[in-house]
């Protein structure tokens, strides 16, 4: 499309749904398969996410307000798949939503490699990749030194899923899944993985496979920590290092941190950490490290 942006936008997008924005992941993977030919239909959907943008622009993740960490798994996910969401292809979505102590981590909305035969094949190719990231999270995890002898509890709405993870018999219908989804049993044998059934009413991964009515999806939005933040500190560029300022969604010129030190403000018992890109061009304080990359919300 001549004269649209339809790249750069997408692209945009993407920073936020890796950051922030959970909710903008499935919405990240439909409009990102049609960058090479974007037609008026695709950009008539970019625009529909910007109305959606501008309308929750001071929406993000809240971490937080929790009584002990010690009634959260260490590390816990959900996943889920849609079958034969892709009309052209018939290939299914999958999408998985993982946390540390009952904090969001890592999120994913993807179209799978393969085409699969059946529903239970194509959660089982979700689950699969679920399980690669959860991996990965520990690992990273005791690189920070955070260990635990706790199995990682996935959360799956397919009970016909669990059984073929947890039965080592091949059955005439599972015996043609590629072995590289096998690993799977492995982990769940060595009771370094725990499967759990959830209905789908309380499926959160729910949210990155599909479509769902706006109730729906207000409701998994607030389940997905994305809450509206009245007053957030946001982080600004400076050369090699990174500058905060305050910013107020509900007054703006007469903001109350005005002045108020950076780091009296991480360490005061009503600050909490969030993750939150927006850009506020007035600098209120002085330089700090750049790897303060996560920033400060007020309550």
């Amino acid at each position: 499309m001549i004269g649209k942006n339809y790249r750069s936008v997408v692209g945009s997008f993407m920073y936020l749904a890796m950051g922030t924005r959970p909710d903008l992941a499935y919405t990240l993977q439909q409009l990102s398969q049609f960058l090479h030919n974007p037609g008026p239909t695709h950009w008539s959907a970019v625009q529909r996410a910007l109305r959606y943008l501008k309308g929750t622009r001071t929406y993000g993740i809240r971490l937080g307000g929790i009584a002990s960490i010690d009634d959260f798994p260490f590390l816990s996910a959900y996943v889920d798949a849609n079958y034969a969401m892709c009309v052209d292809t018939r290939r299914c979505i999958s999408g998985f939503f993982t946390l540390f102590f009952g904090s969001p981590v890592s999120w994913l909305a993807k179209k799978q490699p393969l085409v699969t035969l059946s529903t239970t094949e194509a959660e089982f190719v979700a689950l699969a990749l679920c399980i690669q990231e959860l991996l990965y999270l520990r690992q990273l995890a005791s690189e920070l030194q955070q260990t635990s002898d706790q199995p990682v509890l996935v959360d799956e709405d397919n009970q016909s899923t669990i059984k073929i993870a947890t039965n080592a018999e091949l059955h005439g219908r599972s015996k043609h899944i590629d072995v590289r989804y096998m690993f799977v049993r492995d982990l769940v044998d060595s009771g370094e993985f725990q499967l759990k059934w959830c209905s789908s009413g309380n499926q959160l991964a729910d949210f990155f496979t599909k479509p769902l009515p706006a109730p729906a999806f207000a409701d998994l939005r607030s389940r997905l920590y994305i809450h509206h933040l009245p007053y957030a500190f946001f982080a600004d560029t400076h050369g090699s290092w990174w500058r905060v300022s305050a910013f107020c969604s509900v007054c703006e010129p007469c903001c109350p941190f005005k002045g108020v030190p950076i780091f009296r403000l991480v360490k005061s018992g009503g600050c909490q950490v969030v993750l939150f890109p927006r850009l506020c061009s007035r600098l209120l304080s002085s330089p700090i490290s750049p790897k303060l990359y996560r920033l400060v919300y007020q309550l």
